[in-house]
């Protein structure tokens, strides 16, 4: 937001408070930190503090470049989000960033927490990637991670330079032999330069972290490749035994319909046992009764027809 009094945000004990609601007064830092830091250095080097909200508390002008640019912007209350855009078109409005192919910006962070770090990281670099798209312009932009100290707030005061440029100039120096000397003139194009030929920034070993993990990407879709063609041999196999089984099963069905007709040509086969008819049993011969009675009876009538026909004769 645009503003018509004098910056406010470059006085000693202001800061002085805001840098302990980052360190933690130095003592237990994680526990009691209640503000995180986003520092930007273009040539301007500015400071934004900011609660767990995203929303910016305070905002510290480090040389007379930085100066300039908050003299007509009120960032405070806003999001991070806001503050960087603003803070990015009041650079380009005032020249710090041209139309050139070389235009460097470094942020470095330390947030409350990693997640925090993490967020805030994205959300500046995607305010800043925006507002240069927005103004069709380009820009090298690096980041860090850093871990504010008394030690280097002190030191950074006394150089009169960013903790973000003092942090990455001793980075810088830890893996070159003491390459910067120069920390308040060194210009951030330089720190730069010379922070990507040795990897010091976060987005140096990210660029390194993406291509890894590309290349296990690609061997992960590799693997997969190799197990669909597997998964695949193993249902074509699948299949097949599928149709032994229909063909072993067709085979049994056919066995046992050659079991039932081997069994009804063995019971047209088999010859007929002729059962042996029953010999009639012979009937008894009865002996005859002579009835002796009728004998006389038969004699007696004999005698009568004998006298019968003497009579008769007479």
């Amino acid at each position: 937001m645009k503003k018509n009094v004098k910056n406010l945000f470059g006085g000693l004990i202001v800061t002085i408070t805001f840098v302990m609601g980052i360190t933690g007064c130095g003592n237990n830092k994680d526990e009691n930190k209640q503000l995180s830091l986003v520092s930007l250095d273009i040539n301007p080097s500015i400071e934004l503090f900011v609660n767990n909200d995203g929303i910016i508390q305070n905002v510290n002008g480090i040389n007379d470049d930085a100066k300039n640019i908050l003299k007509d912007l009120d960032l405070s209350n806003d999001s991070l989000e806001e503050g960087i855009s603003e803070i990015i078109e009041e650079t380009i409005e005032k020249g710090y960033i041209k139309n050139v192919e070389e235009n460097d910006i470094l942020v470095s962070i330390d947030g409350t927490s990693v997640d925090q770090t993490l967020i805030l990281r994205e959300k500046t670099k995607t305010a800043i990637d925006e507002t240069l798209k927005e103004n069709s312009l380009k820009a090298n932009l690096v980041t860090q991670e850093i871990e504010v100290t008394d030690d280097i707030i002190n030191k950074a005061m006394e150089k009169n330079i960013s903790v973000g440029k003092l942090y990455a100039i001793e980075q810088i120096n830890s893996k070159s032999n003491g390459q910067i000397q120069d920390y308040e003139k060194t210009p951030v194009k330089d720190i730069v330069n010379v922070g990507k030929q040795i990897n010091v920034f976060d987005d140096d070993n990210d660029d390194k972290d993406d291509i890894n993990d590309d290349r296990d990407d690609i061997n992960d879709d590799k693997n997969d490749i190799n197990d669909d063609r597997d998964d695949i041999n193993d249902d074509k196999n699948d299949i097949n035994d599928d149709r032994d089984d229909i063909n072993d099963d067709k085979d049994d069905t056919n066995d046992d319909r050659d079991d039932i007709n081997d069994d009804r040509d063995d019971d047209i086969a088999k010859p007929v046992v002729q059962q042996p008819k029953p010999t009639p049993s012979k009937p008894v011969q009865q002996k005859p009764v002579v009835n002796n009675n009728d004998d006389d009876d038969n004699d007696d009538n004999d005698d009568d027809s004998n006298d019968n026909d003497d009579d008769n004769d007479d």
